[in-house]
């Protein structure tokens, strides 16, 4: 599974020249029966500098998480949150594996 966060809210903590971010996903794994099977947690330390910000700002940050999983119908829930004003984002999705 590919997550892609849009960096367009996000902020950052100046060091100097860099501007710096962690952000945390977080992805669960629910079965039919919204039973949770499994979860995994991925951070993302963003660090930039000014002269690449708006470039960061425009492709977004990306987490890879891989879940092996039977056939079957599933929810994907996926929750984001960053490490400098600690704003937080969620979705779900059905997804089927055939």
């Amino acid at each position: 599974m590919f997550a892609h966060l849009d960096a367009t809210p996000l902020h950052f903590h100046k060091d100097g020249e860099h501007n710096v971010n962690t952000v945390t996903f977080i992805t669960a794994v629910f079965d039919e029966k919204n039973s949770l099977l499994i979860s995994q947690r991925r951070r993302a330390k963003v660090d930039a500098l000014d002269a690449q910000l708006p470039e960061l700002v425009k492709t977004g940050v990306d987490a890879d998480v891989t879940f092996n999983l039977k056939p079957g119908i599933y929810r994907i829930r996926e929750v984001v949150t960053d490490s400098v004003e600690h704003h937080m984002t969620a979705f779900s999705r059905n997804v089927k594996i055939p």
